[in-house]
């Protein structure tokens, strides 16, 4: 457990694990790509249970450089809410340049409009 900026408490599981390639021994700590310590603690006590209680794991490697691995793979929980922030803030950011923009602009629907005499 480690706590953010705000002192909330936050959960990640950190672990160990070897692995061998081609007679070659590595060691390894990413459980996956993108994965992030978080603030829902039942999340990450059901990953440590799962793992505790594994008997082997398949760790996945880059065949390129088979140094780097991970446990598990896919989009998962991290990575929706990193993508999530990302859209809401991208059109956040739309929002109000386009708000921006139309709020500089010259009215000529409502000038062209007005009948006066």
């Amino acid at each position: 457990m480690k706590s953010d900026s705000d002192g909330s408490p936050t959960y990640a599981v950190k672990l160990q694990y070897t692995y061998a390639i081609d007679g070659i021994t590595y060691e390894g700590s990413r459980l996956a790509f993108g994965y992030a310590a978080s603030s829902g603690r039942e999340a990450h006590d059901e990953i440590f249970q799962r793992l505790k209680e594994a008997k082997v794991v398949s760790a996945r490697y880059d065949p390129s450089n088979p140094s780097v691995s991970c446990l598990s793979f896919g989009l998962h929980r991290s990575i929706q809410m990193t993508l999530l922030f990302a859209v809401t803030w991208l059109l956040f950011v739309i929002g109000f340049t386009l708000m921006f923009w139309l709020f500089s602009r010259r009215d000529s629907v409502l000038l062209n409009n007005l009948s006066v005499q």
